[in-house]
């Protein structure tokens, strides 16, 4: 139990003093191409999610606009979740549902949701436009019903 709590302790201590990613935006790439303008999306969405939820606080994230619309944590939540699955997307990989139920911690859910955006974009650092498009086209495949299913859908 005390190995459990110094451990807790630690990560939680290695979250809170490690810098950020996304405080400020890179630099404009000189080309501009699919694979920029993916990064570039990326870049401009961890870069306004960081300071959206820069110092927010508890009664911040219980704000809740009406009784139908969820609260600023849940929707943090949210976002967490598709920054996942965008992640997911990038490394051809499928998101599954139904997925985990996030951290409520603001500390822990905004390093690992930047943290997701920032892999993402490193990811797609990597692809060239072609290999961005064979990466649509071979999803878009997998996506086709076949005529069997056209004939008897389930």
């Amino acid at each position: 139990m005390r190995l459990f709590l110094i451990f807790f302790l630690s990560f939680n201590f290695s979250l809170m003093s490690q810098d950020l990613p996304f405080s400020s935006i890179p630099e404009a790439p000189q080309e501009y191409n699919a694979t920029n303008s993916i990064r570039r999306m990326i870049q401009g969405l961890g870069f306004r999610y960081y300071w959206a939820t820069e110092g927010l606080r508890a009664s911040d994230l219980n704000y809740r606009p009406s009784e139908e619309a969820q609260n600023t944590l849940e929707t943090l939540q949210h976002i967490y979740g598709l920054s996942t699955t965008i992640f997911n997307a990038a490394k051809n990989q499928a998101s599954l549902r139904p997925s985990p139920r996030p951290t409520s911690n603001l500390k822990e859910l905004r390093f690992s949701t930047l943290e997701n955006l920032e892999k993402t974009s490193a990811l797609f650092d990597q692809y060239a436009d072609k290999e961005l498009e064979e990466l649509g086209n071979r999803r878009r495949n997998e996506h086709q019903p076949r005529k069997m299913d056209a004939l008897h859908p389930s």
